[in-house]
């Protein structure tokens, strides 16, 4: 799925329990990204996968009413956060990306909000 570097950066991400993460936070699990997108009291924390709909939503608490009928990610991998696109320059020089599929890119570009 991920190439050697690919694997090896995501290795590098802490990871965390995803029932601890805030409202909105993106994170890496079972080779999908999710966002949190339920953070309410009494274990009610939902996510889903980024930028689909309600049939890929995730309970986040084992245990909670939500993992009654919904999968259980526990843990994830927790996705850097880049206040401007300077953090990404290699020395003075910008970063070049090659995505696979038109999608992929397009999913990039939607997170490029600087």
């Amino acid at each position: 799925m991920f190439d050697f570097k690919t694997e090896e950066y995501i290795a590098s991400l802490p990871e965390v329990d995803t029932c601890r993460l805030p409202l909105g936070t993106l994170f890496l699990a079972q080779g999908r990204i999710y966002e949190v997108t339920d953070t309410g009291t009494g274990g009610f924390q939902k996510g889903r996968e980024w930028r689909k709909g309600e049939k890929t939503e995730i309970a986040l608490v084992p245990g909670s009413f939500p993992s009654r009928y919904l999968p259980v990610v526990e843990r994830g991998r927790l996705l850097p956060v880049h206040q401007s696109r300077t953090e990404l320059y290699d020395g003075d020089k910008t970063g070049c990306f090659v995505f696979p599929t038109e999608t992929l890119a397009l999913d990039a570009a939607y997170l490029d909000v600087a």
